[in-house]
């Protein structure tokens, strides 16, 4: 993910929030502190964890593992 994706989740993210908590003029780390989130369990964590289960779950599969044995490469 470009770093431009990334600064406009985090975006979009402050922004429901304070739209749902009806917050104006705060910094971001003050939004977080009101919603009880931190950083790493903001939106970009759950995007990371969510890529890496998807990433295990492709790597489990039985073809790809049987061709990392055997040497094929794509």
């Amino acid at each position: 993910m470009s770093e431009a994706h990334r600064k406009r989740l985090v975006a979009t993210e402050m922004w429901i929030w304070r739209r749902v908590k009806k917050m104006d003029k705060i910094t971001n780390e003050e939004v977080l502190q009101r919603v009880n989130k931190t950083k790493t369990a903001c939106i970009l964590g759950t995007v990371g964890k969510r890529k890496h289960v998807w990433l295990w779950h492709v790597l489990r599969h039985e073809s790809l593992l049987k061709n990392e044995e055997q040497g094929y490469t794509r």
